[in-house]
């Protein structure tokens, strides 16, 4: 049996608990969960078994990937579903330290501001909101997941689905992305146009006289 790490806690045994909780509760085994999480059945086992602690990639991971709310894999608080979308912090996201400093150092504020604003809208208690009723008032001028997060996504997700597909599909697969990709620019192109002009002109403003 592996060694338990050093980091373990009450705190840290509490967060992998959940770990295991949202799995079964989602009705996934292990193999399929760790797959969808891009680790091996040993490295989730050592997770929801309270070995190791949860670091900060996979945990923010999982609530993208199940819109899980931050709060209560961090927490326990409710609401339990609810992913908070989020791109500013104090200091960048460190993808290996644990997910519980990373939600107290650079979530906690951000999630439990938007979690209040849409209670309000909603005439609720924050343990109340339920995800189908958050999504419809989500405020405006929420933050978007920030790149590092959004590159992490990708490349666990494109590895996930090559380790599933036979080496004859490979071409095919990515034939698929870049397609997706092309269609993304052709819908968006007059806001992605915009977003390039502007990009061009702050990139052209004169430094500070010499």
């Amino acid at each position: 049996m592996p060694k338990k790490s050093g980091l373990m806690n009450e705190r840290e045994r509490a967060v992998c608990a959940r770990v295991k909780s949202l799995r079964e509760g989602l009705q996934y085994s292990q193999p399929a969960f760790a797959l969808a999480l891009g680790l091996t059945v040993d490295q989730l086992a050592s997770i929801e078994y309270g070995r190791v602690p949860l670091r900060c990639a996979i945990g923010q991971w999982i609530c993208q990937r199940f819109d899980v709310n931050q709060r209560w894999l961090a927490e326990g608080k409710a609401p339990k579903f609810y992913y908070v979308y989020y791109s500013g912090s104090r200091a960048p996201l460190a993808p290996n330290i644990l997910f519980s400093q990373a939600y107290d150092d650079n979530l906690k504020f951000a999630v439990e501001k938007l979690l209040k604003e849409v209670a309000k809208r909603l005439g609720c208690e924050v343990e109340h909101i339920t995800v189908k009723d958050a999504h419809l008032v989500r405020p405006e001028g929420i933050a978007h997941v920030n790149l590092d997060t959004y590159n992490f996504i990708i490349g666990q997700t494109v590895a996930h689905e090559t380790a599933s597909i036979p080496p004859y599909l490979y071409q095919e697969f990515y034939s698929a992305l870049f397609g997706a990709a092309r269609s993304f620019r052709s819908k968006y192109r007059r806001p992605l146009a915009k977003f390039a002009a502007e990009k061009g002109q702050s990139q052209k403003k004169p430094g500070p006289p010499g």
